[in-house]
């Protein structure tokens, strides 16, 4: 039992050192499952060695497709998508089409993230990859995670034959703090993907690069 709420990432970290399976499936406390999903999902990313992160097709209480995956990572392109679903207009379904957030075909899709409420992934490579990134308390970490494994090769799939129900939201009291950590998390991400963007472009160039870290 931790001493504090280290927060979706640290947290789920620490538990993964302890689990002895070879799969880890993260389920968030506010689902259930509908079907045997957890046997699917394992077994489907038994199957292929070049999975990275798989997931299954969430829905609400009343069983309408709910957010179960994400086609564009949190970026300028994502929030304008937001911003427009809100007001009706889903930039996002427009270019991708009606299963942009839910996939409404039976068979697998490539995603460029599956959502933390359902995320099985070995651990081995959970491992490997040194987990969810620390440094986010909450909200992105399942994004920032799946944009490394793609870097690396992987790819993340939406199996939609796994289905489990997720109350969204419901765990968390304060919206305000909800909000909070969803923009925190999202700083991180842009800082640390840009970061790594910079870093490929000047080895590309030849550019020496000096972490300024070691002056401070």
């Amino acid at each position: 039992m931790l001493s504090e709420n280290l927060g979706f990432g640290k947290a789920n970290n620490e538990a993964a050192k302890k689990a002895k399976g070879r799969n880890l499936f993260f389920l968030n406390p506010d689902t259930y499952l509908i079907n045997n999903a957890v046997k699917l999902l394992s077994d489907y990313l038994d199957a292929h060695e070049n999975i990275g992160i798989v997931g299954g097709n969430l829905y609400t209480s009343n069983m309408c497709p709910n957010l179960s995956y994400g086609m564009l990572y949190p970026s300028f392109c994502s929030d304008m998508d937001g911003a427009f679903t809100e007001l009706g207009y889903p930039l996002g379904k427009f270019i991708y089409g009606t299963d942009y957030k839910f996939n409404y075909k039976d068979i697998p899709k490539e995603v460029a993230y599956i959502t933390g409420a359902d995320l099985m992934i070995k651990k081995s490579l959970f491992t490997s990859v040194g987990g969810f990134d620390p440094n986010i308390f909450m909200y992105c970490e399942d994004a920032e995670l799946a944009y490394r494994l793609v870097g690396m090769g992987y790819r993340i799939v939406n199996l939609p034959l796994a289905k489990i129900v997720h109350l969204e939201g419901k765990s968390i009291t304060f919206k305000e703090v909800r909000k909070e950590k969803y923009y925190e998390g999202r700083r991180v991400f842009f800082y640390e993907a840009l970061f790594k963007i910079l870093y490929t472009l000047c080895q590309f160039c030849g550019i020496i690069f000096i972490d300024v870290s070691m002056f401070c």
